[in-house]
């Protein structure tokens, strides 16, 4: 019998992401003997640990770990290098390799709702990893883009990494009349942008997969909307050719983006190789060495050599808060 093939998300918080819906939405209709979860990690090391340890074959990286990940690799792909941020982990024979699909995801999803970038002009609001993949993929795509981040440095750096310009936060409001399209890295709590700023002309990308303060004012001013979850999506498709070596049903990994996360009170959580495995089980936690001959099918899976009970307890706690906060 063929071992289960192995594949994750590892990010700091990772409860939230859809991630697995993509991916477990094309194995079953597949009938792929393969499985994808959440990777909760307290660091990039950590990260890389848990990936060989358990023998992932593939994995998806998400905050805070983008850039801090590149140290633990053997080989970076170009544009990834470019950036400095890997959100895709292969293997390539013994070699640990990195790649960037979010540059893809940008353009893409851009371009299923008619966008073309090319010579219109762009407004890139926030320089974190986010962004700097936005821009790249842009940039690439003929905008003419302007940067705007809270710490003006920081825009001023990306903007001077990618030729384009940057401008102070005292200049949004000027610079979205100006920009036709509108791309925010900002949290979906944030609420930089006025309504008055926005008309039915602009085209807004919210990089945010729940609905925030930028979604509502887009759909109020009737413009063109990107939501994140589409940016997951068209990121997903490059990563899973990579992992599988074929092409997936965009239709499928659309439709899987329908489906709610886990209820928290039902999580299925996995540990793996505990220090305190009795404790753990007593608290519905399964503890497993290997998850390729497991047929279990976890939620969110920790790290747990080296941990107490504790610990491990206050990390899940922390991750089912982050997610279900809202």
């Amino acid at each position: 019998m063929n071992k289960r093939r192995l594949f994750g998300v590892v990010g700091n918080p990772v409860l939230h992401s859809k991630s697995p819906m993509l991916f477990n939405s094309l194995f079953n209709a597949q009938n792929t003997n393969a499985f994808y979860t959440r990777m909760a990690a307290d660091s990039a090391a950590e990260a890389i640990r848990f990936f060989k340890e358990a023998c992932f074959q593939g994995m998806n990286v998400t905050a805070p770990f983008k850039e801090e990940i590149i140290q633990f690799l053997d080989f970076v792909e170009p544009e990834a290098e470019k950036l400095q941020a890997v959100n895709t982990v292969y293997w390539n024979g013994k070699r640990l390799c990195g790649k960037n699909t979010d540059i893809l995801g940008v353009v893409n999803a851009l371009k299923e709702k008619g966008v073309q970038a090319n010579n219109k002009k762009c407004l890139l609001i926030g320089a974190g990893g986010a962004g700097k993949a936005a821009a790249y993929g842009l940039i690439k795509s003929g905008a003419q883009l302007t940067i705007i981040n809270r710490t003006f440095a920081k825009a001023e750096k990306m903007a001077c990494a990618f030729g384009c310009k940057a401008e102070k936060i005292e200049k949004l409001s000027e610079n979205i009349r100006k920009n036709q399209i509108i791309v925010s890295t900002l949290s979906a709590d944030k609420e930089l942008i006025s309504i008055n700023d926005i008309n039915a002309n602009h085209v807004i990308f919210d990089a945010n997969y729940k609905k925030s303060y930028l979604t509502k004012i887009a759909e109020k001013k009737q413009c063109v909307l990107v939501k994140g979850e589409s940016w997951l999506l068209h990121q997903a498709v490059p990563a899973f050719e990579v992992f599988l070596k074929q092409k997936p049903n965009i239709k499928i990994m659309r439709n899987a983006l329908n489906e709610t996360l886990p209820d928290k009170e039902k999580l299925l959580i996995g540990v793996f190789s505990p220090e305190e495995e009795n404790e753990l089980k007593k608290n519905r936690f399964f503890c497993y060495t290997s998850l390729t001959n497991n047929k279990q099918k976890p939620d969110l899976v920790l790290y747990g050599k080296n941990k107490s009970f504790k610990q491990i307890k206050q990390k899940t706690d922390a991750e089912i808060y982050s997610s279900f906060k809202n």
